[in-house]
């Protein structure tokens, strides 16, 4: 299940969503700041998230979430 919450103010907004899903539907060049502290790939058990991907697939999974911040 993928809840989204957007807490919105006069001067910013926070936006609790997955951050590739999030993030896409955001314009280019729209995003100030980015405080990010993703799952480490290091088997620690989350109830929805498996972190025992493999190098490989955990490096590609990051490469998507950091190129939706680049641009």
């Amino acid at each position: 299940m993928c809840m989204t919450k957007t807490i919105v103010n006069t001067d910013y907004n926070i936006v609790e969503n997955d951050c590739v899903t999030g993030m896409r539907a955001m314009p280019a060049g729209s995003v100030d700041i980015v405080v990010t502290s993703p799952p480490y790939n290091l088997g620690i058990h989350y109830l929805t998230y498996d972190d025992t991907s493999s190098r490989a697939e955990y490096l590609d999974w990051c490469r998507v979430w950091m190129s939706e911040i680049l641009r």
